[in-house]
């Protein structure tokens, strides 16, 4: 049960979301209900989706498996059946390559290039908020 309410305030603002989620992905969306209590930070969201589209420096099937991977990474069941169906319907991305993706490293799907670069961007010095996480040594205040 979700400890937020799916059943956001009826604004405009939130009508006008709800519609666009429905036509673009053909049903409602909870974590647009769930954001529907917070028209702001909704609004920054759907900016920050809409900069993310405009994106050109990778192609669209490796920032799936960017996407894909980043979920598995923090076990984020919902958004690995969201980025699965999205990059399945609508990108192309083969499922099995999408399959691979929590074990990457034993898998065949991947390039050697590919394999490298998730190799890279997985180690510890591509991900600098891990020096501030906890039970780091870094110290606040």
């Amino acid at each position: 049960m979700a400890r937020i309410s799916l059943d956001p305030p009826n604004t405009l603002s939130y009508r006008f979301t709800a519609w666009y989620a429905r036509r673009k992905y053909g049903m409602q969306l909870q974590p647009l209900a769930v954001m529907g209590h917070n028209m702001p930070v909704t609004r920054a969201d759907v900016i920050f989706e809409m900069q993310l589209q405009r994106w050109r420096k990778l192609s669209r099937k490796l920032k799936d498996l960017a996407v894909m991977a980043s979920a598995a990474a923090i076990g984020c069941a919902w958004c690995m059946d969201f980025g699965y169906w999205e990059s399945v319907t609508n990108h192309g991305v083969p499922a099995e390559k999408l399959r691979a993706v929590p074990h990457w490293r034993d898998s065949d799907a991947f390039t050697e290039l590919t394999s490298a670069r998730r190799n890279w961007s997985s180690s510890p010095r591509s991900w600098r908020w891990r020096t501030c996480g906890p039970g780091s040594t870094r110290r606040s205040g």
